[in-house]
């Protein structure tokens, strides 16, 4: 409850467009409350935020569901990606979280790309978006605005 609210606050306190936001929603906690989750979700989609379910597949959804929820992405969960070289059955899942993206008219994100032969398998399945130590480290939030302001990402940073 005031979720709305207060992101509408926040965007405003900042001077942000809420099209520079994305909010990402575990699909445990979205299947708490599904109708709950999906009007509030909607009501913040309608705002212009982008919306991710992260950690998909790993929890208990209803595919039923994921039909009502206004989504931007789907996000592929790290412990799938960390087995993509190794198993068989992780790259199954990768591959058909990705298909089912495609299928949904929405982005597919794998996070807990740690290294090229991840990035390149992903890469070859379709996956539009990575994100993992291949990519960078977490760092200060001053630190990252100084990097994109500076205009130093290049290459795959812009990924």
């Amino acid at each position: 409850p005031g979720l709305l609210g207060y992101v509408e606050s926040t965007l405003e306190a900042c001077r942000m467009e809420p099209a520079t936001l994305v909010l990402e929603i575990t699909e445990s906690t979205l299947m708490q409350h599904v109708k709950s989750s999906i009007e509030t979700l909607a009501a913040l989609r309608r705002l212009g935020v982008g919306i991710s379910v992260d950690d998909f597949g790993t929890g208990y959804s209803s595919l039923a569901y994921l039909a009502e929820i206004p989504l931007d992405s789907l996000k592929i969960d790290k412990s799938f990606v960390a087995d993509l070289e190794s198993r068989q059955t992780s790259r199954t899942l990768a591959r058909t979280v990705i298909n089912l993206a495609k299928e949904l008219g929405v982005r597919s994100v794998a996070e807990g790309v740690e290294n090229e032969r991840q990035f390149t398998i992903l890469q070859e399945m379709g996956c539009e978006v990575i994100q993992g130590y291949l990519v960078g480290r977490p760092e200060a939030p001053r630190v990252t605005a100084e990097t994109w302001l500076s205009g130093q990402l290049t290459g795959r940073d812009n990924q």
